[in-house]
């Protein structure tokens, strides 16, 4: 399914929310649409579930890397049937992030300091792995994660390149199950 939603990631970022991902298959075609009536316009961008750290940091300009990001939380949370970072408030987002993937520094995100909402006083949280964070994965389902949720949106996978990632070798043809 993850295949599916990368093949989409031109969309505009909108409101991302697991349940408003639309999934079409039809016999050698695939489309995900990803619905957000209402909210095309909002200054806000993405579901806060699936907000990409950059955005939560007070980025304002950023790239369909944001997007990838929101895909690889709705990878983690098919993997494990839950959502990956449930925050409430937008701080309480961030610590999600950083409590599982290690709070951000400048080795792994060059820049990070430099964020308009970034505190030297962050607590700091060393990393979880992928493997207990999603441990029904395959290791390139894990290898495939952690190309999805970087830091750093520069180094995240293209979503072009994530197609041609091994996790999806022996995938075969969508089907719909009931």
């Amino acid at each position: 399914m993850v295949n599916v939603a990368l093949s989409l990631v031109q969309v505009v970022t909108l409101w991302y929310r697991a349940p408003e991902i639309l999934l079409g298959c039809k016999y050698y075609s695939t489309a995900v649409d990803i619905w957000s009536i209402g909210c095309i316009f909002a200054e806000m961008v993405v579901t806060l579930w699936y907000r990409a750290p950059e955005i939560l940091l007070g980025c304002k300009y950023y790239s369909t890397a944001v997007d990838i990001w929101s895909i690889g939380c709705i990878f983690a949370e098919m993997a494990t049937e839950r959502p990956l970072f449930p925050g409430d408030s937008e701080i309480d987002q961030l610590f999600r992030i950083f409590r599982k993937l290690g709070t951000p520094n400048e080795e792994v995100w060059p820049g990070v300091t430099r964020l308009p909402d970034y505190k030297s006083r962050f607590p700091r949280w060393a990393p979880q792995g992928l493997s207990q964070i999603t441990p029904k994965l395959q290791p390139s389902g894990h290898n495939l994660l952690q190309q999805l949720l970087r830091y750093d949106p520069s180094q995240r996978v293209s979503a072009k390149t994530a197609l041609t990632h091994p996790y999806f070798l022996n995938m075969g043809e969508p089907s719909l199950r009931s």
